[in-house]
């Protein structure tokens, strides 16, 4: 039974994932880079949605992981607080990085076009978070509903970008009623907004990890911010063609790791079978999907992405098998971050960052474009080593009980 709704809540959450990725990402993108008809407007349009990432969805990806991981020691110990403080830190965070990043990529000070950027990343941030609250109790069809309320806001956004012409209205509108579903679902967002005696070890372990996160998502977004003063907004936009696929794959390996660290962090003993059973299964689905994603990409290019396609195709089989691994690093990843100390997480992706900048920046310079996409395929097959190497050979590696005597 209990392995019957694992499987019917990964389908769902599959759901809940791919409509609106593939709608933004196959649709909605692609006509507004035909609408835009400008190579540098779409490439400063990548890099600021880059940041976003970067930022909003990262100090809302990772309170949303911690509220996991803490929330059966809140409720043991009946505390109410911290998190919002977290939130509200976070948010200020995240406004004052997007506000000055956005000045910085349009190259001027435009109002609007700012203002916007800075709060749907807060909006982004809140819905990433509040929504573990469907998690928590393992609602799988309130995320479907949730994302389809996203989708729906995307397509207020996109007709509104067609009258005004700001593109930031597409993100915009998705993200705000989106939130406003999640509002109406939660009562995350009426906790007290107080500290509790656990606020220092939460704290703790979400700057680590908020750390091991900003250099892991840094890298994944750094090679579009790269390249945009290195070789222009172009190339940009040709990158970002050739790495669509990625989307694709995401499409399932995400919302799986999703369901997958929702369900182990109710887990006390480090499980080595289902370790292993992950692996084999994600190692078949990343070769399977690397193969589809080749035989696929020149008539999905062709439609989408005519302009960018030439260059793009030279790129396709490295930014697909970077990719591939990329989505069997989401399965080991979930089994790390809940049976290992945080401090785990800093080694992990510190001495990832390493290998990604002393790789990356030497074959850009000797190979351009394409030394790049090497760099991060290497960069995220020594990430993934390091991860079950990491794993099993029980380094540090905690219980549960073992976390919780600290706490």
């Amino acid at each position: 039974m209990k392995h019957k709704k694992f499987i019917v809540d990964s389908v769902l959450n599959l759901i809940a994932y791919a409509i609106p990725v593939f709608i933004l990402h196959f649709l909605v993108m692609p006509y507004v880079n035909y609408r835009l008809n400008n190579s540098e407007l779409y490439g400063v349009l990548i890099a600021i949605v880059a940041l976003m990432n970067i930022f909003s969805h990262t100090f809302g990806n990772v309170l949303n992981n911690i509220r996991l991981i803490f929330d059966h020691k809140y409720k043991e110990l009946d505390y109410e607080g911290d998190f919002n403080i977290l939130v509200v830190v976070s948010s200020l965070i995240t406004m004052v990085i997007m506000f000055f990043g956005t000045w910085y990529y349009e190259g001027g000070f435009e109002f609007v076009s700012i203002s916007l950027v800075v709060i749907t990343s807060v909006f982004r941030l809140m819905n990433d978070y509040y929504s573990v609250s469907f998690r928590l109790v393992l609602n799988y069809k309130a995320i479907l509903l949730n994302n389809i309320m996203m989708v729906i806001g995307y397509g207020i956004g996109t007709y509104l970008f067609i009258v005004i012409g700001y593109w930031q209205l597409i993100y915009f509108c998705g993200s705000l009623l989106s939130l406003i579903y999640v509002f109406n679902h939660s009562k995350l967002q009426t906790e007290k907004l107080a500290r509790t005696p656990l606020f220092f070890h939460l704290s703790k372990d979400s700057v680590v990890l908020l750390v091991a996160r900003l250099i892991t998502n840094t890298i994944t977004q750094a090679d579009k911010l790269i390249l945009f003063p290195i070789l222009g907004a172009e190339w940009v936009s040709i990158y970002y063609a050739a790495n669509i696929f990625t989307k694709a794959i995401s499409l399932v390996m995400t919302p799986f790791s999703n369901v997958m660290l929702s369900y182990i962090s109710r887990i006390k003993k480090k499980p080595k079978k289902a370790f292993f059973y992950s692996l084999i299964g994600g190692s078949i689905f990343s070769l399977v999907a690397y193969i589809l994603c080749i035989i696929m990409a020149k008539p999905i290019l062709a439609i989408i992405y005519p302009k960018y396609m030439e260059e793009a195709l030279k790129l396709v089989y490295i930014t697909s098998a970077t990719a591939s691994i990329s989505s069997l690093q989401r399965i080991i990843a979930s089994f790390v971050l809940r049976f290992s100390k945080m401090r785990w997480q800093l080694i992990i992706n510190g001495t990832y960052l390493f290998v990604y900048l002393i790789v990356s920046f030497a074959l850009l310079n000797l190979y351009g474009i394409m030394g790049l996409a090497i760099g991060v395929l290497i960069s995220h097959i020594y990430q993934a080593s390091i991860m079950i190497h990491i794993y099993l050979n029980n380094f540090d590696l905690d219980t549960i009980a073992g976390k919780s005597e600290m706490l």
